[in-house]
């Protein structure tokens, strides 16, 4: 992919294609774009990480065609995946309130059977603790309803995470 990418010319000159994603130029708008090319940077404990990967992949055989030409992946997997994405971004080369916002959009728009299924993976994911942190977090500074939560906010965790928001 980083290769026709940069064949085409859009590949950002500033980024090394990581085995999971690229970055494409900035648009005209000024916002850069990562674009993924498997479904998840994925989780630390290997463990974790392949149920992790099972559970989209069987999600992303569900996604659909849209009017654009391409496939629309659930709202489900767009929860796991940007959750496990965020997390990987916590625990390695820092997250930004962007990401942050991303995610309460997400939520905002995820349907109550989209909530129901994710919330009892979280555990077996070994993400509970770090989605009742930014539940805290979307909770308290983005006025995020308990409707649209996917765990119980926790201001512990939610103050850790504070810290490394840059």
């Amino acid at each position: 992919v980083a290769s026709k990418l940069n064949a085409a010319g859009i590949l950002a000159e500033q980024y090394t294609p990581a085995s999971h994603h690229v970055h494409i130029k900035p648009l005209k708008s000024g916002i850069s774009v990562e674009v993924h090319v498997l479904p998840s940077s994925g989780l630390f404990a290997p463990w974790h990480n392949k149920r992790l990967q099972k559970i989209l992949h069987e999600e992303i055989l569900r996604s659909e065609m849209c009017h654009k030409g391409f496939r629309v992946p659930s709202v489900k997997f767009n929860i796991l995946m940007q959750l496990a994405h965020l997390l990987h971004h916590c625990l390695s080369n820092g997250i930004g309130i962007r990401h942050i916002i991303d995610f309460y959009v997400l939520l905002r728009n995820a349907s109550s059977s989209d909530i129901a299924f994710v919330k009892p993976l979280l555990p077996k994911l070994g993400m509970c603790n770090f989605a009742k942190a930014l539940m805290w977090l979307l909770t308290s500074a983005f006025k995020l309803d308990d409707a649209h939560t996917i765990a119980s906010p926790d201001y512990r965790y939610g103050a850790l995470l504070m810290n490394v928001i840059a």
